[in-house]
This record gives structure tokens, sequence and C-alpha cells, in this order.
């Protein structure tokens, strides 16, 4: 899985980690929707994923229905891998 680490490693910037200040409470991650000069800080943005773990994603997540523990949180994921419009 390294194509996965590699993703989640450069999901953000270093100037974005810093606009976003991210704060991790237990389960919860929260971060700030604005800067300190009330500026607006981006909350989408397109990521690329490489067709192979693409794939890999939407085998994992066939996995999961066949097994009967997709749950209802996976499904906009399912969507984008498994059942691509």
């Amino acid at each position: 899985m390294k194509e996965a680490r590699e993703l989640i490693e450069g999901l953000f910037t270093p100037q974005e980690e810093t606009d976003l200040a991210f704060e991790q409470e237990e389960k919860t991650v929260k971060w700030k929707v604005a800067k300190e000069d009330k500026t607006p800080i981006p909350q989408e943005r397109e990521i690329e994923v490489s067709e192979g773990l693409k794939k890999k994603i939407g085998k994992f997540l066939t996995q999961l229905d066949t097994e009967n523990r997709l749950e209802f949180a996976h499904m906009s994921l399912y969507e984008k891998f498994v059942e691509p419009k």
C-alpha cells in the first residue's frame, strides 16, 4: 500500500497544514475554515489517484460488500470506485 501511504502523506501542503491548524480530540479531527483575517480556507479540491490505486480501493470495497461489512459511511467511496458513472 505504498501508493496509499504516499497519497495520504501528500494530501496537504505545509502551508495548508499551517492554515487549517488540525487538532485531534480522541476520534474527532477539527480544523479552521478561515484564516485569522477571515479569508476562507478552501475545504475541497481534486486529488489525483492512480488507476492502480483506484482498482485496489474498488477491490477492497467490493470485498467489504461481499462480507456484509460495507457501511453507509463507505457509500460515497463505493459509488466512485466500484460503480463509476
